[in-house]
């Protein structure tokens, strides 16, 4: 066996494809799409985490493991997901990848090493608690059915005193300022004992999202809710679209002072209603909440949303962690 750096440029990543196509049922029911789609995704990742480096693991020339770290700016976290083709399990593949990710882990200063949606209790949980990873923070995936759902659970009256506003890709200047100030409030979200924080948003940091977005072909859609006496933005929701089938939801928050008038359901029901207007090959949008967050929940429960699986999210220091992967273990 052999782990090197993956070049995800480069044209045949079917080695990869083949080992998340077999994998993926670990810690995710949804379908699991074509290669070209796959693929775009791994070029193109979502950007909440920071930047990502892969490895992977060959045995006579075919992958068989697969690596993701993701370094979020700003921070001592390191993020690993590490992925082993079932019929090449327990023979110390995952600790090998594993390793082969320390020397990065170290040179970028991160002194802790998670792992996130890790299904409860499937096997990369027992996989990582083998090694001495510790649960620090619980959420449930959610998902709602377009085609399936009752439609007038959309049928949310307007807010007094608010207006809300949609849309595609770039903010309106005279709503980009307090667009970014209303992205902090999701410093409030739940981490549970999570290193990881949310980085924070500014005006020209919002621009240049969606400009690197752009240039990726990438689509995002807003709808934010905006007080009519102040003209500022005190609530939004934020759908990513790079795949033609499904919407996966970004962030939600609702600044403190506007909670308990019913915002955050209002403008999922409004995005809701615009997916279904002019997405028609659209039929799911998925979601990831804490488990303590039973509020948007709730939220999500009452526009038509259903939980289908607990996630975990697992930790430990990367001092040691060398000495706990033991290559005999499984995966």
């Amino acid at each position: 066996m052999k782990t090197q750096l993956l070049d995800v440029d480069r044209d045949d990543l079917l080695g990869y494809y083949d080992v998340w196509s077999a994998s993926y049922a670990d810690w995710n029911d949804e379908p699991f799409g074509d290669y070209d789609t796959i693929v775009a995704a791994v070029r193109n990742p979502l950007t909440t985490f920071g930047p990502q480096l892969h490895w992977a693991a060959y045995e006579d020339g075919r992958m068989v493991g697969h690596c993701q770290l993701s370094l979020p700016s700003d921070s001592t976290v390191g993020m690993a997901k590490v992925t082993v083709h079932p019929d090449f399990r327990r023979r110390g593949i995952g600790a090998a990848l594993l390793r082969a990710a320390l020397p990065t882990l170290r040179s970028h200063g991160r002194t802790t090493l998670e792992g996130w949606s890790l299904t409860k209790d499937g096997p990369g949980h027992r996989w990582a608690a083998r090694r001495g990873f510790a649960t620090v923070h619980e959420t449930v995936l959610q998902r709602l059915m377009i085609d399936e759902v009752d439609q007038s659970l959309w049928d949310v009256p307007d807010v007094a005193g608010y207006r809300t506003v949609s849309w595609n890709d770039r903010a309106p200047d005279d709503l980009v300022a307090s667009y970014a100030a209303v992205q902090d409030a999701i410093q409030d979200a739940p981490l549970g004992d999570t290193g990881f924080r949310y980085a924070r948003w500014t005006a020209d940091r919002v621009r240049r999202a969606e400009d690197e977005r752009r240039s990726q072909g990438i689509e995002q859609r807003v709808v934010v809710a905006v007080s009519s006496s102040t003209g500022e933005v005190v609530a939004y929701t934020e759908i990513d679209l790079r795949r033609k089938d499904r919407a996966v939801q970004l962030g939600t928050a609702v600044l403190p002072a506007h909670r308990g008038h019913g915002l955050g359901r209002l403008i999922k029901a409004r995005m809701a209603r615009w997916l279904r207007a002019d997405r028609p090959d659209l039929d799911r949008v998925l979601t990831t909440t804490a488990s303590s967050n039973v509020h948007m929940i709730d939220v999500n429960h009452r526009i038509g949303f259903t939980t289908t699986r607990t996630m975990l999210v697992v930790s430990r220091a990367v001092e040691g962690l060398d000495q706990g992967v033991d290559s005999r273990a499984a995966q």
